[in-house]
């Protein structure tokens, strides 16, 4: 999700950047009409978000990897208000080190950034509340909007539905059928002398091992509490099987990162 404090018209901005985060998957060229034909503000708009605000400059944070993306959304961006002079930059700074950086002193922090939505309680304090919130709401799943709200506050804007996990295989190595469990993957991968890789060691994948046995995390409504929810006996069961599958396929499994 995408973060925003310090200036109003850092809202608008990181507002577009969720709406274009999926269009810029394409060309530049599409990508820039998709957000423009979403995102057109009239004379009346500009007056409403930036008033008198001109001469505006503005820090984006984002992954090292999506820099080149980000600045094709604020050069979009800049261009929907021609009549104001707003100069953007871009730094890289991770979703997962853009939080503490921001709390180490919110007052040079970017004006928008990317951050994983369970730091949200910690950095509401640091962030402004959205304004057009009926637009969040209607354009996202509720289960993000729910995840970047507190205290019945919009703090950000959803970036993506969910953090569900994707598999890439080899369909010479592992069949369609093969792929739809994880024993049957390993089972493929060893047969055929190949590896399976996953990042076992970091715990928003490894979480999946005690997800399968019925462990649930989220927030109240409000986004004001987190909730735990699982069963003892089979959240034992299901870390207990996939210990059995790892050391099973010990010369198959391999833990590492695959980006």
């Amino acid at each position: 999700m995408f973060g925003k404090t310090k200036k109003i018209v850092a809202l608008a901005l990181a507002g577009m950047m969720a709406v274009s985060v999926l269009a810029g998957c394409g060309s530049s060229t599409s990508s820039t009409a998709s957000v423009t034909s979403r995102v057109a503000y009239s004379k009346a708009d500009e007056d409403k978000i930036m008033g008198k605000e001109d001469n505006v400059s503005l820090t984006v944070w984002g992954p090292q990897a999506a820099l080149k993306l980000l600045k094709t959304q604020c050069k979009t961006f800049t261009s929907l208000f021609p009549d104001k002079k707003i100069t953007i930059t871009c730094n890289a700074d991770s979703e997962s080190s853009a939080p503490a950086d921001v709390l180490k002193d919110p007052t040079k922090a970017a004006d928008v950034f990317g951050f994983v939505s369970d730091q949200l309680v910690k950095l509401y304090p640091a962030l402004l509340a959205a304004k057009n919130t009926d637009t969040i709401k209607s354009d996202n799943v509720p289960m993000s909007v729910t995840a970047c709200t507190y205290d019945n506050k919009i703090y950000a804007y959803p970036e993506t539905g969910d953090n569900g996990y994707v598999l890439f295989y080899n369909k010479s190595v592992v069949s369609a059928d093969q792929a739809k469990t994880w024993e049957d993957v390993l089972a493929a991968c060893k047969a055929k002398s190949k590896s399976f890789m996953m990042d076992a060691g970091n715990g928003y994948y490894s979480c999946a091992f005690t997800f399968t046995g019925g462990l649930t995390f989220g927030n109240t409504d409000d986004g004001q509490t987190q909730t735990l929810s699982y069963d003892n006996t089979k959240v034992v069961n299901s870390l207990t099987a996939f210990g059995t599958l790892i050391r099973k396929y010990s010369g198959t499994f391999t833990s590492a990162s695959v980006t």
